[in-house]
């Protein structure tokens, strides 16, 4: 049966292309719940199943093609964006990118030492969370999307050792104004046990309004 759009109860609201091609079963997310969006998406995608069914899988698709597929299906926005197609910068430039750096090269070909390459051109001094953000975080979702089109493997990139506090995470403490703030925004039953809860450091290390952090 052709390819259809489907909402599933319990996954959310984008709508799903489901059915068989030439003997091939389809079931798999369009990544936009927009109707129009997600048609023109199954129209592409049927097109691209009865096209490898004759002549087999495009095994030189490149990283170009598949980051701007996957950038149109995902209707990604912000870092991960930015980081897979650039940033139209105010000179004029476009932000470091992944399809700048590989978008020439088939995904097949994307390995380890091509991903080492572009953190050591445009990464050499960014931290182990902004490499794993910004590069391998993106090149994998991309590379993710051509394996499943079989344009390449599932991608296995080594990730950066993250230290202890970076594993933890940051932490964010409220400065003694903060806590009046919150105190006196709170609702009236609340605020005798924010104040508990910041002069007695309950909470961990808090901050007492009246001296600051202990």
């Amino acid at each position: 049966m052709p390819l259809k759009l489907k909402r599933y109860p319990g996954r959310g609201p984008n709508w799903y292309i489901r059915g068989t091609v030439r003997r091939r079963y389809v079931d798999e997310t369009t990544g936009t719940a927009d109707r129009a969006a997600a048609e023109d998406i199954r129209i592409k995608r049927e097109a691209e199943l009865l096209r490898e069914s004759i002549h087999g899988p495009s095994l030189d698709c490149t990283f170009a093609d598949a980051a701007v597929e996957y950038v149109a299906s995902a209707r990604l926005t912000g870092t991960q964006r930015y980081s897979i197609i650039g940033r139209l910068r105010r000179d004029g430039a476009m932000s470091p990118n992944l399809v700048d750096a590989l978008g020439h090269l088939p995904c097949r070909s994307i390995d380890q030492v091509a991903i080492d390459k572009f953190i050591r051109d445009h990464h050499a001094r960014s931290a182990a969370t902004t490499i794993i953000r910004q590069v391998i975080t993106p090149a994998t979702a991309v590379l993710t999307y051509a394996a499943a089109r079989k344009w390449c493997d599932e991608p296995k990139f080594q990730r950066p050792k993250l230290t202890r506090q970076q594993r933890k995470g940051r932490t964010a403490w409220a400065t003694p104004d903060q806590a009046q703030q919150l105190i006196a925004g709170a609702a009236a039953h609340l605020q005798p046990l924010l104040i508990f809860l910041f002069w007695s450091g309950t909470h961990q290390r808090g901050y007492d309004p009246a001296v600051g952090r202990r």
